[in-house]
């Protein structure tokens, strides 16, 4: 179950990402000032969203990770996909996804990873396909 990010949830989100950071593309921890910051820009932006995952069996008082969207002409780049340790295993991440689906009717849902047979075969597993590689330098 999804629901919007807003200012009391920002230090769960930060606290799970920087728990989470060697995942990220930057790993650098985030200090308190700079998600408020980040916040601050994210909400101004019509084309993105950060979502909050809950557990929906206890009708949104159990977080469990966080998800978020951006919105292109045809797509949607998914990113921030973070699930707690203790909830990982239990479809969480899958259900968040197709409820992205739900809310972005018609569009195609892409999210781009590191090279790593985990995550590659946990994206598979939901029905994505590679399309293209990024290399970095």
């Amino acid at each position: 179950m999804l629901k919007k990010i807003i200012k009391k949830d920002l230090e769960y989100a930060r606290k799970l990402r920087n728990k989470n950071s060697e995942s990220f593309f930057d790993p650098r921890k985030i200090n308190k000032i700079t998600h408020d910051d980040w916040f601050e820009v994210m909400q101004k932006d019509p084309d993105s969203e950060f979502y909050i995952i809950y557990d929906s069996d206890d009708d949104f008082k159990t977080k469990v990770g966080t998800i978020s969207a951006h919105e292109t002409m045809d797509n949607v780049e998914i990113g921030n996909i973070i699930i707690e340790k203790k909830h990982r295993r239990k479809g969480y991440c899958k259900n968040a996804i197709f409820e992205l689906l739900e809310l972005y009717p018609g569009k195609q849902l892409f999210v781009e990873i590191f090279p790593n047979k985990k995550m590659t075969s946990i994206y598979e597993a939901i029905g994505f396909k590679e399309k293209r590689r990024t290399l970095w330098m």
